[in-house]
């Protein structure tokens, strides 16, 4: 079984899904992983399948907007969504005007992904943070100010950080990263919009170093 889900509808590239499916399994067992911005749920189940079964996965989305937002009640061809089943679009979408977005995440990523990651129906500044994660991964809103303020709560010294939209659609993004980057090494992987902070020192430097994961496919 792929460690990525194609059907489920989405802006992020098979090579992305398959790089935090990756990264996700080199989080040491019994650890941690956070993600920041959901959607319908294509990264979640990269995250999921990727991750060891011990590493806790938890999920925060204000999960408003695909019932509300005109864009997203656009036609599947005019999304200009990556991936996705156009049915699994249809369907998730119906389910989101009648119960609401989370149910349509229900829907799309399954029982078993839902029932097993602790999941936060709340925005990223209203989220509190208890404990540290082992890897961060941000793809809520994207402007300079949102990906600020989500970057320095969730930002780790020791763990990794990686997040979306590495893009000139995005200016914000390269503008967040560039001001708060330090001395970490900051890399974009080839031939996708997915971005990390890899510590200057320690585990995850370690990791990065020793598999060559500057160049994963």
């Amino acid at each position: 079984m792929n460690k990525y889900n194609t059907d489920i509808p989405g802006w992020m590239n098979e090579r992305e899904l398959k790089i935090l499916s990756t990264l996700a399994g080199y989080v040491p067992e019994n650890g941690s992983i956070l993600e920041i911005g959901c959607f319908l749920g294509s990264s979640t189940t990269a995250l999921y399948r990727g991750k060891h079964s011990s590493v806790s996965l938890d999920v925060v989305d204000c999960f408003q907007g695909l019932g509300a937002k005109p864009l997203l009640l656009k036609p599947f061809e005019e999304l200009f969504f990556y991936l996705g089943d156009p049915d699994i679009y249809y369907k998730a979408r119906d389910i989101a005007v009648k119960e609401g977005w989370q149910q349509a995440f229900k829907f799309c990523v399954g029982e078993e992904i839902y029932n097993n990651i602790n999941l936060s129906p709340t925005t990223s500044n209203d989220f509190v943070k208890n404990k540290t994660y082992n890897l961060t991964f941000i793809d809520a809103d994207h402007t300079l100010q949102s990906v600020l303020k989500d970057i320095k709560k969730f930002d780790s010294d020791t763990e990794l950080l990686i997040g979306d939209d590495f893009h000139n659609w995005y200016n914000g993004v390269a503008i967040a990263l560039n001001q708060t980057r330090n001395t970490r090494t900051l890399i974009v992987f080839e031939g996708t919009k997915l971005w990390a902070f890899v510590p200057n020192s320690g585990y995850w430097r370690d990791v990065f170093k020793n598999n060559n994961l500057l160049f994963l496919n």
